[in-house]
Order: C-alpha cells, then structure tokens, then sequence
C-alpha cells in the first residue's frame, strides 16, 4: 500500500483550521497538522480524539510553525503535497498601533508561508490559501451591491478603520503577486464571509467568530447596525478538501467566495438561535443603534468632533447590505448546496452550551 498524500496544515488548532484538518483526514489524506506548540497537549488532544473518532488518529501528525518566525514552516511542509493555509490574526476592534499588531502578522506571516512554500517546491504541488470576504468586498459600495470572486476591496485601511479588512486584503495579494509561487504550484484561495458551527474547544466558543452564538446565548455585547453574511465551517472545510481535489485545470488560479446567508444585521443571530434554544438571553449591542447613528451624524458633518469621538469613515457604510455571489463556488469548485444558516446556528449552539456549562458556579 502507498501512503496517502501529505497536507501541511497551519493553524490547525484554530476554528477553521481544526474542521479542515479532519475534513481532509476523512478524505483519505495524511494530514501534518503545524501548530506552535506541538508539545502542549491542551491544543492537540482534541484533534487526536476527533481523528481517533472517524478511524483516521494514525494518518495525523503534529509539527511546529509560526507566522512570526521566518523558515519556522520549512521542516513542517518537507515532503508534502499541498500546504492548507488557515493561521491567521484576528482582531476586528480599535487596536492600537493597528499595523504592528494586525497587518503585518497577517502579510508578514504569509510570506513566511509561501518562502516555507517555495522551499519545498520540489513536492508541494497544490497551496490552497483560506482568506476572507474582507479582502473582496469593499464597504464604499451602494447597499445590495454584489460582489464577485475576482473583486477586490479598495476601501479598507487602517487610517479609515479597517485594519482587518485591509489586512486580509494585503495578505492574500502577497499571494497573487508572487510569481515565484504561482508558477511552481497550483495556488487556490477560499474566501468565506463569518465562519459559524460547531466548536471543538472552549477556545473555539469564545475567541473565534462562532462567539457570536455563543454571545446569544449569554446575553453577551455584539455590533449592531453592522452588517454580516454567514458560512458554515464544515463547508469551509468541504471547500478545502476540493481545493486539492478537484482538477487544477478548473480551479488553479482561482478564488472562491463561500457563503450561505444573505446579508443581515449581526443582531438577527437573536431569533435564529432562539428558534432551537428559546432560553437564549440574546447578544446585546455593545452601543445602542440610536447613539451609533448620531455619533456617525457628528463625525460625517462635524469634522473637528472625531478625535473626541474617536471616529472612523468606515461607521457610516457599515449598516450597507453587501451581497456575496457564489456561483462558483458551488459550480466549479464544487460545494453545491451550502447547509443552512438555521441549521448552522442549531449546530453551533448545541456544540457551545457545554463549554457555558463548565464555567457555571457550583451550588
């Protein structure tokens, strides 16, 4: 028997990258999961319980990588066939010194990737990039506005408030841009808009975008007024496994955006969550939408208030509907139907309530 083929996975402790991870060990690879600590079992038992569960624990290995370190990845991609990219920072708030603590990670940490990448381009034959739709859309465009694969967002900075937005943006382009990378191996990017389901770690319900459930669930704060389309992690996952899979003919060169929901106020989580867990308290708006909308009216029209309120250009777009078109991704990468954003919230939900239940008080 041969052995399967090996895929380098980064973050692969992460929300996404952990769903990947056994997505791609369920479809027979042997899968190099690159985390930062290899020896800390509190960030791998999981993986190897979850890999035990579906018959695949001796196809996983573990190696050790960091986006900070320059050729920290070069051992860890060493004879793989494709790399799966998911580390990645996440930081969607007021961050000061927004470029030291979130773009240059992010650009920075990918171009270590592809150099670890290009030093083993003798094996490595597929990269396969998950970005975001921040690095599509752009949030200057008229409300309904529909965004399309190969778009790109040329609003975001971090000057107007987006350093996420442009971060993602900035990365993915260090991507396209290396020649060197895009003539030895088949590059494939995944764009997905907010990633929800089912967590696997605590880490997973509170520090990761599947906290949005879990803020409904405890009546934690959330954005309102701030608009948002939704994807379930598995089929980010099922997205990847095509990534490698599918004929690079068709999906070489490519990006793909991957949604399920239109686009809709982050406070609509409320009902949908509720419908299966109607003892939800529900997320409340960190900022009521009434002073969100005056603190936008004096910031757009009274120029010499912004310092005081520490106001951001991007306020006044963020309510804007931005649609996703995801016709290639479920044509010709191959997702198909997505699973519903009602069915992704149940899923998240019920994978959530047992971490809450942990940190309840004894009686």
């Amino acid at each position: 028997m041969t052995s399967p083929q090996k895929i380098a996975v980064t973050g692969a402790n992460g929300f996404i990258g952990a769903h990947c991870v056994l997505a791609l060990l369920d479809a027979g690879f042997g899968v190099v999961a690159v985390v930062r600590d290899p020896t800390n079992e509190s960030k791998t038992k999981f993986l190897i319980e979850e890999a035990n569960k579906i018959g695949k624990k001796d196809s996983l290995t573990f190696a050790s990588g960091d986006l900070y370190k320059n050729g920290s990845y070069d051992d860890a991609f060493e004879g793989s066939y494709g790399v799966l990219h998911t580390a990645a920072v996440v930081d969607l708030g007021d961050v000061a010194d927004a470029y030291a603590k979130v773009v240059k990670p992010a650009v920075d940490g990918t171009k270590n990737v592809i150099g670890s990448v290009k030093k083993n381009s003798s094996s490595i034959e597929r990269f396969v990039n998950i970005s975001s739709c921040a690095a599509v859309s752009a949030y200057d465009k008229e409300s309904g506005h529909v965004f399309k694969d190969d778009d790109w967002n040329t609003y975001s900075t971090v000057e107007n408030g987006d350093a996420y937005g442009y971060a993602k943006t900035q990365a993915e382009k260090a991507v396209w841009d290396d020649k060197e990378l895009q003539s030895s191996t088949t590059v494939v990017s995944l764009n997905p808009t907010v990633v929800l389901g089912q967590a696997y770690t605590k880490s997973h319900a509170t520090a990761s975008s599947a906290s949005l459930v879990t803020s409904v669930l405890q009546g934690g704060e959330t954005m309102s007024g701030v608009s948002s389309s939704f994807v379930n992690v598995k089929d980010v996952a099922k997205g990847a496994v095509l990534a490698f899979t599918q004929d690079k003919e068709l999906v070489g060169g490519k990006r793909f955006l991957l949604s399920c929901s239109k686009s809709m106020d982050g406070m609509d989580l409320n009902d949908i969550v509720k419908k299966f867990h109607p003892t939800a308290k529900g997320a409340i708006p960190s900022v009521h939408p009434f002073v969100f909308k005056i603190v936008c009216f004096l910031g757009e029209y009274l120029p010499f208030l912004r310092d005081q309120i520490q106001y951001k250009d991007i306020w006044k777009y963020s309510s804007r509907l931005r649609e996703f078109d995801t016709t290639q991704s479920k044509t010709v990468l191959g997702i198909g139907e997505y699973i519903s954003l009602e069915d992704t919230c149940k899923e998240a939900a019920g994978s959530i309530l047992p971490f809450l239940k942990e940190e309840e008080p004894s009686q």
